[in-house]
């Protein structure tokens, strides 16, 4: 991945697929990442009191949606200083403006590509995060039955697959095993396979 579509994954529009009533997919067009992780963080209304215009309130929806926007902010913030652009409080205008300047220069764009790639992982997360569904039973692989959780306690059915929650791009599908012992890890739609395989449908 380049720099320019690193930028582009967070600052275009999001298209994607949903499932409709009549069971079909539709296609829609969602605000970029950090136009959403922006909007998610807080609810402006109108205070009615007192008739006509009142003041424009805001409150926390989402503390999750807070910390990654302020961090975002500090990040791009950080970035512009660094090449005497003044911060701005917009996202994406911030990012962009950085962008076109930074072309200019010589630097390594890995960092850059890395860093904000994890901004649309984690954006995601936060967001859209994905349904959990636990397998009942050994792992195939390890063919281990319990595992040890974060409280210290062996737990039975280790294996767990995480979709969409709309069901409607299986590719980012992802099943893995939570033994310390074992590395497998499915990815795709080809978990969904596997599952059904492993249900004897």
């Amino acid at each position: 991945m380049t720099l320019a579509e690193a930028v582009a994954s967070v600052t275009l529009p999001v298209t994607t697929k949903v499932f409709t009533e009549s069971g079909g997919l539709h296609t829609v067009e969602l605000p970029c990442l950090l136009e959403q992780i922006q909007d998610a963080v807080v609810s402006s209304g109108k205070d009615s009191a007192g008739g006509g215009g009142g003041a424009t309130t805001g409150s926390v929806l989402n503390s999750a949606a807070f910390d990654e926007a302020t961090y975002i902010r500090r990040v791009i913030g950080s970035w512009r200083t660094d090449l005497g652009l003044k911060r701005i409080p917009e996202l994406v205008q911030a990012l962009n403006d950085w962008h076109m300047v930074f072309t200019r220069t010589s630097g390594d764009h890995d960092l850059f590509i890395r860093e904000i790639q994890s901004w649309a992982v984690k954006i995601k997360q936060i967001l859209d995060p994905p349904k959990r569904l636990e397998i009942v039973g050994p792992c195939p692989t390890c063919n281990e039955s319990h595992y040890l959780n974060g409280e210290g306690e062996w737990v039975p059915n280790p294996v767990v697959i995480e979709y969409p929650h709309d069901m409607a791009d299986l590719k980012e599908a992802r099943g893995y095993c939570r033994s310390q012992e074992c590395d497998e890890v499915w990815e795709g739609a080809t978990t969904f396979i596997w599952l059904r395989s492993l249900l004897g449908k």
